[in-house]
């Protein structure tokens, strides 16, 4: 098994889903969505480390993409 862990800078607190995680000649590509803020919503806040962490059967992997999408 192994564990990838992606750290990334966040300024709210809304939900981040993992809505891919496919692998391809050593490439691992995880995509990620975080769901837009209705108008007016205030959820901003101080910046902080938010982490996602995907366990998997281990791969041989040379590179790891991110696609991090706001729908």
């Amino acid at each position: 098994e192994m564990i990838v862990v992606y750290t990334m800078t966040a300024i709210n607190r809304r939900e981040t889903k993992i809505k891919n995680v496919s692998f391809s000649d050593g490439v691992l590509s995880l995509e990620l969505t975080n769901k837009r803020a209705k108008w007016g919503a205030k959820d901003t806040c101080m910046p902080y480390q938010r982490y996602v962490i995907i366990k998997l059967d281990k791969l041989d992997v040379d590179e790891v993409k991110v696609d991090y999408k706001i729908r």
